[in-house]
This record gives C-alpha cells, structure tokens and sequence, in this order.
C-alpha cells in the first residue's frame, strides 16, 4: 500500500495561468509510517528535523503533521547515493507545504544541486 497525496503546484500553475497538480509519494513502508505519523500526530512536535527530502513525501506529512508554529528543517545533501540534494524549482515548492505559521528550512546545498 502507498501514500499518494494530490497537491496543487502553485508556482506552475502560475506560470502557465492554469491548475497544475503533482503527486507526492512515500516511498516507506505504509505501515511503519502510519504507526509514526500517528505518534507524530498526537505529540505535536515544534521542532522537526528531516535527514533526506528526496521526493519530499515526509516532509509534506511532518508539516500537515507538527505544531501549528513548528521549525522544520529539511537536509539532502547533493549527490547522496539515493539521489541527494534536488533542483531550486522543488526547494521552492518545498515551503508551500507549511502551515502559515510555521518555518520551513529546505536544505540550503540544494540550491547546488543539478537540476
């Protein structure tokens, strides 16, 4: 079983003056993440520190998931073995997922990363 989220991408669907969605994915094993998103969900954390954004799927949940007013801080270092670091576009779609409250801190070395 998988997490896929609809979402729209609200830079593209500037851009282009129409709606424009993308998935966001888990790529975890759906019952390990839902036991943790649970935990995730009750202990409201106000800090969150992600190692790994890839695809940024658990970030999309950890910002659904913490505090109203939480830090979260997203590092994928650039030419990681599981793909690593991501392009300027993707950092930028990244802080659409907070909540207006929060901070949202995608890692600063993917502005370095091969687009």
């Amino acid at each position: 079983m998988t997490f896929n989220y609809r979402c729209k991408d609200p830079i593209a669907s500037t851009i282009l003056n129409r709606d424009v969605y993308i998935t966001i994915r888990l790529t975890q094993i759906y019952e390990e993440m839902l036991e943790l998103a649970k935990l995730i969900a009750e202990l409201k954390p106000k800090a969150v520190l992600e190692i790994g954004t890839a695809g940024g799927g658990t970030l999309f949940l950890w910002c659904r998931l913490a505090s109203d007013d939480a830090r979260i801080i997203s590092v994928d270092l650039p030419g990681g073995p599981f793909g690593g670091g991501y392009p300027i576009w993707r950092g930028i779609l990244y802080k659409y997922f907070k909540k207006p409250k929060q901070e949202l801190h995608p890692d600063p070395s993917s502005r370095h990363s091969r687009s």
